[in-house]
């Protein structure tokens, strides 16, 4: 029984240590830049929007930068960008435009590294964004890499399939071994203890006598 139950468990755990480097993988990727809409205030005649860029890889993500294009960013002329929007961060930033587009320049981002941008502006319009979907007309870009939407859920929804497959191998592993103890107490239980098999044998042999 205890062989049985070394060929039922053995192959799941391994399988469960099969799945490390890629769970490892997820949580420590080697390139992932991601920003967040984290806070939008529409008071006429203003428009207020905050994100958050982070990047949650190995190596840094050179020249990051946002950019709202015209589906966001409506301006009403060629005046100075100063006179048109505002923006607030902690970094050093430029603002500029870029034909119908307007670019933050954030500079550079170390691994683990993250910059709040706040902007405001009469000629922002947001929308066609809700829990999961990014904004429309709103991207974060570096030299190395397109930066991925992340909603206040995102990990969960994103990564949902591998993180249930997981737990259903855990989940699974556990049954597998209350199982298996389970039938290995009910033969325990059935089988014949020491001094049973020597009280019938001694009444065998009595009986013999007989």
């Amino acid at each position: 029984m205890r062989n049985s139950i070394y060929l039922v468990v053995i192959p799941v755990v391994v399988g469960l240590l099969g799945l490390a480097p890629w769970m490892f993988g997820i949580l420590n990727p080697d390139r992932q830049l991601q920003f967040t809409l984290t806070g939008l205030v529409d008071v006429s005649p203003l428009t207020a929007l905050r994100l958050d860029v982070e990047n949650h890889g190995k190596y840094p993500e050179k020249n990051v930068h946002i950019i709202l294009d015209s589906k966001v960013w409506i301006p009403p002329s060629e005046r100075a960008i100063e006179d048109q929007i505002t923006v607030q961060t902690k970094i050093p930033f430029t603002a500029k435009r870029d034909g119908d587009r307007l670019l933050v320049l954030l500079g550079d981002l170390r691994p683990k590294e993250s910059v709040s941008v706040g902007i405001a502006s009469p000629h922002i319009s947001v929308s066609a964004y809700d829990a999961v979907r990014a904004p429309l007309g709103i991207a974060v870009k570096s030299d190395e890499s397109v930066a991925e939407y992340e909603s206040r859920a995102g990990f969960l929804t994103k990564y949902s399939f591998g993180i249930g497959s997981f737990l259903s191998l855990c989940l699974m592993l556990f049954g597998i071994v209350g199982i298996t103890r389970m039938f290995a107490q009910l033969h325990k239980a059935k089988a014949p203890m020491p001094n049973d098999f020597v009280k019938n044998s001694s009444q065998r042999d009595e009986i013999s006598d007989k």
